[in-house]
C-alpha cells in the first residue's frame, strides 16, 4: 500500500452500469414477497421476473431471517425444485416421440409401490393421461413416463436445460446447482429426478429454463446488466441476446405452454388465475432436507409462471421458504405471482 505522504492521484469519474432491472417491478417484487413471507409465515423466499425474449433479468427480490445471507439468494441458494421441474421430462418425451398428451397410463388410486418405494399423488385417480399427469402434478404418472428415457437421456435433459452449471449472468458467487451423473445414480434415482428430488437449482437456472417453454425452444443467458459507459458516455458494452443452445423445437414449446396453462385453468395453479389475462405455470411443494434427511412439515412452496400464456412477455418465479399457512405452491406461492403480475398491469410501464 502506498504511505499516507506520497502523492495520490486525483480521482476521476468511473464507468456508469445500466442494468436490465426494471425498478417498478423491482418494486413490486420487494412487497410482494415481504407481504407473502408475514402473511404465510415463511422463513423466506425468492422473486425472479426474467423477459424471455432476451433473457435480460427484470427483478430479483430475496427475503431472509438470516441476515447474514447474501442479498441475491436467488442466484447463490440452489435448492430441490420438486413439481416444478415435470415439465422438462414431458417435454424431452414429446422431442423424441415417446410420448403422446392424450395417452393413458395407470395411477392406481394414487398409491404406487416402484421399487420398494411409495409413491403417492395428492390427485388421486385410478389413470391419467399426459397432460393430466402436468395439470395435476402425478407423481406416479411422471415416474412411469419418465422411464422412457435411459439414465444417459434423462440426464442430457436436465443437463441440457441449464442445471448443474452456472448461468453465465455476470454475479461473482453465482451457485452452478448441482446435477449428478449417471454413473452416481441409485435405483430410486430416476424417479426422485423424474419428482424434482436429488437435483438442486438456482431460482435464476428454474427460471432461465422456463424461459425457454416460454420463447419456443430457446435457452438464453439471463443478463443483469443492460451496458457500460465510460465517463465520456461512449458505449463499452450492451447487452445483446445470446441463445446458449436450442432447447426444444417451436411445436413442443407450443404445446407445453397449452399444458401449463391447463395447471392454472382448473389444475394445481387456480391462485395464479387472472380474470382477463391467460397465464400458464407449473406448482412445486418440495421437502427439505437438512443433514441428509428430509425433515417432517418443512418444505419449499413454488410457481414459475408465464404471462400471457400464448406469448409470454415475462416469466415469474416465487419460491417461499418453509412457510408454516400452507405448504403447498399452489396455495402459497401461485397466489404471489398473481398480485406480482396485477399489480404490474396497473403500473403499465412495468415492463
Amino acid at each position: 500500500f502506498a504511505s499516507p505522504s506520497e502523492n495520490g492521484t486525483v480521482a476521476r469519474p468511473g464507468h456508469s452500469v445500466t442494468l436490465t432491472i426494471n425498478a417498478g417491478l423491482q418494486d413490486i417484487a420487494e412487497r410482494a414477497l415481504g407481504d407473502a413471507v408475514t402473511k404465510m409465515g415463511a422463513e423466506g423466499g425468492d422473486i425472479v421476473i426474467l423477459d424471455p425474449q432476451s433473457g435480460e433479468i427484470r427483478a430479483m427480490a430475496s427475503r431472509r431471517a438470516d441476515r447474514q445471507a447474501t442479498a441475491a439468494t436467488a442466484l447463490t441458494e440452489p435448492y430441490e425444485p420438486g413439481s416444478t421441474l415435470k415439465p422438462f421430462v414431458v417435454a424431452a418425451l414429446l422431442q423424441r416421440g415417446r410420448a403422446r398428451v392424450d395417452e393413458v397410463v395407470h395411477t392406481f388410486g394414487g398409491t404406487w409401490i416402484y421399487n420398494g418405494r411409495a409413491i403417492e399423488d395428492d390427485h388421486k385417480a385410478s389413470s391419467f393421461t399426459l397432460a393430466d399427469v402436468i395439470r395435476f402434478s402425478s407423481n406416479i404418472g411422471i415416474v412411469q413416463f419418465a422411464q422412457r428415457l435411459t439414465p444417459r437421456e434423462h440426464y442430457e435433459v436436465l443437463r441440457d436445460a441449464g442445471f448443474g452449471a452456472p448461468t453465465g449472468t455476470t454475479y461473482p458467487s453465482e451457485s452452478p446447482g448441482r446435477l449428478a451423473p449417471p454413473k452416481s445414480w441409485t435405483r430410486q434415482s430416476p424417479a426422485s429426478l423424474a419428482m424434482g428430488y436429488e437435483i438442486m437449482v438456482t431460482p435464476l437456472q428454474l427460471a432461465t429454463a422456463y424461459a425457454a417453454i416460454a420463447n419456443g425452444g430457446e435457452l438464453l443467458q439471463p443478463a443483469l446488466i443492460k451496458e457500460i459507459r465510460s465517463a465520456d458516455g461512449a458505449l463499452q458494452f450492451r447487452h445483446e441476446r445470446r441463445v446458449v443452445r436450442r432447447l426444444m423445437r417451436p411445436d413442443v414449446a407450443r404445446t407445453m405452454r397449452r399444458l401449463l396453462k391447463s395447471v392454472v385453468d382448473g389444475g394445481t395453479a387456480e391462485g395464479s388465475s387472472l380474470a382477463t389475462f391467460a397465464v400458464a405455470g407449473k406448482t412445486g411443494t418440495a421437502k427439505v432436507a437438512r443433514n441428509g434427511h428430509y425433515v417432517k412439515g418443512a418444505y419449499k412452496a413454488s410457481f414459475v409462471g408465464m404471462f400471457p400464456a400464448d406469448a409470454p412477455q415475462i416469466v415469474i418465479l416465487v419460491k417461499l421458504d418453509n412457510p408454516s399457512k400452507s405448504v403447498s405452491g399452489g396455495k402459497a406461492a401461485a397466489p404471489v405471482s398473481k398480485a406480482v403480475l396485477e399489480a404490474a398491469i396497473a403500473a403499465r410501464d412495468a415492463a
